[in-house]
């Protein structure tokens, strides 16, 4: 009883980092690539490209360059496989969970303010819906952390 009392945080958060990937997962297997993520890919295709110069030639203008550098390996290695190509968005959210955690720990001060957070990163359907996507919107969540 005292080794859950003491981790409770931990435990607290990883179930609902746990549920919150799950339901990350069941999202992408429920989906197709959409136009922009294949234009996205088809723009990645080839020989890589001096994303730091203007004007930007690839994805749209939501992007940032460390999407381009992410997912280049990937798309040249792989092709268009979206378990694949969901590899370094996987990590990334898995980062942000950890992330989260850390934050935690300097700003809560019991196990509630860990629910209330994790709920709301877990559970929120447009994260849930964005995350695994071959665009750069769950990489960005995680940089605002």
């Amino acid at each position: 009883m005292t080794f859950v009392r003491k981790h409770i945080n931990l435990i607290l958060v990883s179930i609902i980092s746990l549920l919150g990937l799950y339901f990350r997962f069941k999202t992408l297997n429920n989906r197709v690539f959409w136009n922009d993520e294949t234009y996205q890919f088809s723009c990645m295709k080839g020989e890589f490209k001096p994303f730091w110069s203007p004007p930007q030639q690839y994805g749209d203008f939501s992007s940032f360059p460390g999407e381009y550098v992410l997912n280049y390996f990937f798309v040249q290695a792989f092709g268009m496989n979206k378990w694949v190509l969901a590899i370094p968005h996987i990590l990334i959210a898995v980062l942000g969970f950890w992330l989260l955690y850390k934050i935690g720990q300097y700003y809560f001060r019991s196990w509630v303010g860990y629910a209330v957070a994790f709920f709301i990163i877990a559970f929120n359907n447009n994260l849930i819906f964005h995350s695994f996507e071959f665009r750069p919107y769950g990489v960005l969540a995680v940089m605002a952390l």
